[in-house]
């Protein structure tokens, strides 16, 4: 190296600190991706327990209405055709519950499904409740309990 002219001696180190810097760029570029990853996986998780949320929002609203118009009616057409679909958003309720249960990573998150469940469980007890005493022909009581429990219920 003594031996080099001065030009290839510049060449040299300039080539040595042009390929320590695209080595410096390749590692910036790859450790961006990984971020990028990262947050794109966090937002997919976030938007499909969002989704979840939401279908488990719009069959919880579904069958609130349903309930109530099935206490309210006497026509045992329609009371039949409620109860079916009553039972059947009850059940897509509990296959969200438990697909957005486990997704759940925070200790916030897992209170606030705890809470839920809870809330969820007082409301069909009620709502058994209210169909037992209308199946029993007790239809001034259940409309009682649905106007002083159930609705305060579904509103908050």
């Amino acid at each position: 190296m003594k031996n080099w002219k001065i030009g290839t001696r510049l060449g040299t180190g300039f080539a040595l600190v042009l390929a320590l810097a695209a080595v410096i760029a390749a590692i910036g570029v790859m450790g961006l991706q990984r971020v990028g990853d990262g947050t794109e996986r966090m937002a997919q998780r976030s938007l499909a327990k969002e989704r979840l949320a939401a279908t488990w929002l719009q069959a919880t609203s579904n069958n609130s209405v349903r309930t109530f118009a099935l206490v309210k009616s006497n026509d045992a057409a329609v009371q039949a055709y409620l109860q079916e679909n009553i039972g059947r958003t009850s059940k897509l309720i509990s296959e969200t519950q438990k697909k957005l249960e486990a997704m759940l990573e925070t200790p916030e998150e897992e209170a606030l499904s705890a809470d839920i469940k809870r809330r969820r469980t007082a409301y069909i007890d009620l709502r058994n409740a209210i169909l037992k005493l209308k199946a029993e022909g007790k239809q001034d009581e259940a409309g009682q309990i649905t106007d002083s429990r159930l609705v305060p219920m579904l509103s908050g």
